[in-house]
C-alpha cells in the first residue's frame, strides 16, 4: 500500500471542489440521497450487531450494555462502511463537503454560491436518503421490533442523543467531523482499494468509541428510535441535536481540516513563495530561490529520450550554466512547467519538484535582449545524477498548483 504526499492529496481536494462545483443538479441530488442511504446502512448494521451484546433490565425495561467498551467497539467496526462507500462512489456527503468547499473557497477554486448550494443539497437529501432507509429497510420490515434487546438499544441511543444538551452535542460534533474528514483525506491519499478501507477505518472507529456526533448518522438513528418509542420530540430532534451537530460538523470539517490545510498548502505559499526543492526520499533538499536583477531569462526545453516530455523553465543567465539533470521518466505529464534551478541552474519561480533521470537530452535557448538565440545541447548519464545524490528521488508538485 502506498500513499500520496500530503501536498498531492491537497491538490486532489482542490480538484474535487472544482468537480463538485460543476455538478448538475439532478445527479447531485441522486448522489446526496445515496450518501444518506450508505451512512444509514452502516448505522443499521452496527445497531444490529452492537445491540445484541446487552441486556434489558427486568425492573426498568431499559437497555444495559454488558460491556460499554465492547458494545461501542462492535458498533464502530461496521459503521465505517457508510463513509467508505460515500467516498469511493463519489456520493455527496454533507460532512465531507464541509472540508472540500472550505478548502476550495480559500484556494479560490470555487465560490460561496457553490458552497451554499452544495451544503444545502447534500444536507437536505442526505436526510431524505436516511429516512428512506429507515422506512424501507428498518421500520416497515420490523427489523428491530422482534428483538427486545435491539429495540431498547436503539431507543437508548436515540434518547441519549436527542435529549442531550445542545452545547455538548455541538462540541462532540466538532471532534466527529475532524475524524470523518481525516478519514476522507486518508482515503484520497491511498492508492489501492485495500489501503483506502484500512486508512478510513481507524478514524471512524475513534469517533464512534468517543461517542462523537455525526449529523447524517443521527438523521437515521434518532428518527428510528422515535419510531420504536423513544421519548424524543421533533423539536428536540432538531434543536437539541441536528442543528447544533450540523454547526459543529461544519467547524470540525471546514475549519479544523479544510481551512487549516488550505492555509498550510495554499495561502502560506502564495504569501511567502517557497523555494523550489528537489527531494531525495525526504532527505536531500536543494534550495533554489533567487532574484533576477538582470532580467535575463533562458527558456529551457528538456526532452527525455525514454519518454517524450518537455519541461519549460525560466533560467537566469547571470547565475551559472543551464540545467544538468532531467526528470525521471514517467513521473511527469507531457508538458510541465518547472524551475530550471531544480535541475541545476537558478530560477526565481518554483512550480514543481523534479528528480533527475539518466540519458537526458537538453536544448537550451538563451534570449538576451534583441540578440538572436544561441543554442547548446547537453547529454547526461547516470553518473551525473548519482553525483547529485538524486538517484531515488521522486517528483512532487509544489505550491504553484496541481499537475
Amino acid at each position: 500500500m502506498s500513499t500520496a504526499a500530503p501536498l498531492e492529496t491537497y491538490h486532489l481536494l482542490e480538484k474535487l471542489a472544482v468537480k463538485k462545483s460543476h455538478s448538475k443538479l439532478l445527479p447531485q441530488i441522486m448522489h446526496a440521497i445515496l450518501a444518506g442511504m450508505y451512512v444509514s446502512l452502516g448505522g443499521h448494521c452496527s445497531f444490529y450487531f452492537a445491540g445484541s451484546l446487552g441486556v434489558v433490565d427486568a425492573n426498568t425495561g431499559k437497555y444495559q450494555a454488558a460491556s460499554v467498551g465492547m458494545t461501542k467497539f462492535c458498533q464502530s467496526c461496521l459503521f465505517p462502511f457508510g463513509i467508505i462507500a460515500c467516498v469511493v462512489t463519489g456520493a455527496e456527503l454533507f460532512t465531507s463537503n464541509t472540508m472540500v468547499f472550505v478548502a476550495g473557497i480559500i484556494s479560490k477554486q470555487t465560490n460561496w454560491k457553490w458552497l451554499v448550494r452544495s451544503w444545502t443539497i447534500s444536507w437536505v437529501f442526505n436526510f431524505i436518503g436516511s429516512l428512506l432507509t429507515l422506512a424501507l429497510l428498518s421500520y416497515l420490515p420490523e427489523t428491530f421490533e422482534h428483538d427486545e434487546h435491539l429495540k431498547q438499544y436503539v431507543i437508548h441511543i436515540a434518547e441519549t442523543k436527542g435529549l442531550g444538551l445542545p452545547l455538548h452535542n455541538f462540541v462532540k460534533a466538532i471532534g466527529c467531523n475532524i475524524l470523518v474528514c481525516l478519514s476522507v483525506w486518508l482515503i484520497m491519499a491511498a492508492s489501492d482499494g485495500a489501503g483506502k478501507v484500512l486508512m478510513a477505518w481507524f478514524p471512524i472507529v475513534v469517533f464512534i468509541m468517543c461517542s462523537f456526533e455525526h449529523s447524517i448518522a443521527n438523521m437515521y438513528g434518532i428518527p428510528l428510535g422515535m419510531c420504536l418509542g423513544a421519548k424524543v420530540s421533533i423539536h428536540q430532534l432538531f434543536v437539541n441535536n441536528l442543528l447544533p451537530v450540523t454547526c459543529g460538523n461544519i467547524i470540525g470539517g471546514g475549519i479544523f481540516i479544510g481551512a487549516v490545510y488550505a492555509f498550510a498548502f495554499d495561502v502560506a505559499y502564495r504569501e511567502h513563495p517557497r523555494k523550489a526543492v528537489a527531494v531525495d526520499d525526504g532527505t536531500h533538499h536543494i534550495d533554489d530561490h533567487h532574484d533576477d536583477p538582470a532580467g535575463k531569462k533562458v527558456e529551457t526545453k528538456l526532452r527525455v529520450q525514454t519518454q517524450e516530455m518537455r519541461v519549460t523553465s525560466r533560467h537566469n543567465t547571470a547565475h551559472g550554466t543551464p540545467p544538468t539533470v532531467a526528470p525521471k521518466s514517467g513521473m511527469l505529464p507531457n508538458w510541465v512547467s518547472v524551475p530550471s534551478g531544480v535541475l541545476g541552474g537558478r530560477s526565481n519561480t518554483s512550480n514543481y519538484h523534479v528528480i533527475g533521470q539518466p540519458q537526458a537530452h537538453i536544448d537550451s535557448h538563451a534570449h538576451d535582449g534583441a540578440q538572436s538565440p544561441r543554442s547548446t545541447n547537453h547529454s547526461f548519464s547516470g553518473a551525473d545524477e548519482a553525483a547529485l545524490g538524486m538517484a531515488s528521488s521522486k517528483v512532487y508538485p509544489s505550491a504553484g498548483g496541481p499537475v
